[in-house]
């Protein structure tokens, strides 16, 4: 990967690589890039032909004889065994998509034992492109130029800092200055979270089979977005004003599914907690079961959770979840990992609390229990 100046930029469009998935229609690496002038994602598609592989220790004629589906190509490459501190012949296969190598029982990976199946597609291009997320690059001619900080401040660190350093690891702290000091976008960004209208009080929702009407979906936008959508059913009765946030009232799901989609759109990056298990995916699978145009749905969901087709999701009950930000960063604030304990844990209040079920409260119980 090319490496040059923020400077030698001015004159082109800075992006910022946010994410990265694999198309399965067009078959290809897909890179979503952040324009930070416009807070618009673009997608660039792989143009180089990268295909999905992975590494057994068979030769390559008893590759071949096993018949494994999907492989295009089988080859030989000599790897470094650092186990055993010495070069290894290996069979490379490369697969005509990510399922073919670890999609299901007749995987590759299923019938031979390999090695580097294991790794998410989308990150194996992104090591073997020499990508960085959250980086900036320019684009020139189709490729990514990483836009580095300027040498010259990379220098004065290191000189400041770490001049009786060895060059070897002078050359280390280089590359690692080089991510630290690289300029940082404000991303316009939105939380949100719906309620569903489930007939019986006690059962939870299934997000795959979506059946039950979503009653009602919050926003809060960095760009002061504050509002709630509601589905006027019988029991939501006269809705009030919503004081810190605006409340609109929808007569037809479909409609009101559509606004919230356009509202998605608007925005780069989503953040939810528990998004990926239920939020999206059942605004999705609702949508689906509602018939709604599927270019009109933003939300794409796979095997690691939800995403959008043209942002990215962060779901914060996976991020609470990590042991290291609960404990190196909170400190261990907070033991459970329910949105309740975390919000009193670290920001001392709670979700609102309700005496009946969600069925029963009206419009403006729902929406301020929502918001």
């Amino acid at each position: 990967m090319a490496q040059t100046s923020l400077d030698d930029h001015l004159r082109r469009d800075v992006f910022y690589l946010i994410g990265c998935s694999y198309d399965g229609k067009v078959g290809k690496a897909c890179l979503k890039l952040l324009n930070p002038e416009n807070q618009e994602v673009r997608l660039l598609y792989d143009e180089t032909g990268h295909k999905p592989y992975c590494y057994v220790k068979e030769p390559p004629e008893r590759v071949r004889e096993l018949k494994l589906p999907g492989v295009v190509e089988v080859t030989s490459e000599r790897k470094y065994d650092l186990l055993r501190d010495r070069e290894v012949e290996v069979t490379k296969i490369i697969a005509s998509d990510p399922l073919a190598v670890g999609g299901g029982s007749s995987s590759i990976r299923e019938r031979i034992k390999a090695w580097e199946a294991d790794i998410p597609y989308h990150l194996c291009y992104l090591y073997d492109m020499e990508l960085t997320p959250s980086m900036p690059y320019s684009l020139a001619d189709g490729k990514l130029i990483e836009a580095a900080p300027r040498s010259e401040r990379i220098r004065s660190i290191l000189d400041t800092h770490f001049k009786d350093f060895p060059e070897d690891e002078r050359r280390i702290l280089a590359d690692w200055l080089n991510l630290l000091e690289a300029g940082q976008p404000k991303f316009k960004h939105l939380s949100l979270d719906i309620e569903v209208l489930s007939p019986v009080a006690t059962r939870v929702p299934s997000p795959s089979k979506a059946r039950d009407k979503v009653s009602a979906i919050a926003f809060v936008g960095s760009d002061g977005r504050r509002e709630v959508f509601l589905l006027k059913t019988p029991s939501l009765g006269e809705v009030g004003d919503g004081g810190e946030f605006a409340i609109r009232v929808y007569e037809d799901e479909v409609e009101m599914l559509r606004d919230a989609f356009e509202v998605i759109g608007e925005y780069p990056v989503i953040a939810t907690f528990n998004g990926d298990d239920f939020d999206l995916p059942y605004l999705r699978h609702r949508a689906e079961v509602l018939k709604m145009p599927k270019d009109v749905v933003p939300i794409s969901l796979g095997r690691e959770g939800a995403s959008l087709k043209h942002g990215i999701h962060v779901d914060l009950y996976r991020f609470f979840m990590n042991r290291s930000i609960q404990v190196y960063a909170f400190d261990n604030k907070y033991r459970e990992h329910t949105l309740e304990a975390i919000a009193q844990a670290i920001l001392g209040k709670g979700k609102v609390i309700i005496e009946k079920p969600i069925g029963e409260l009206s419009g403006t119980e729902l929406a301020r229990y929502c918001f």
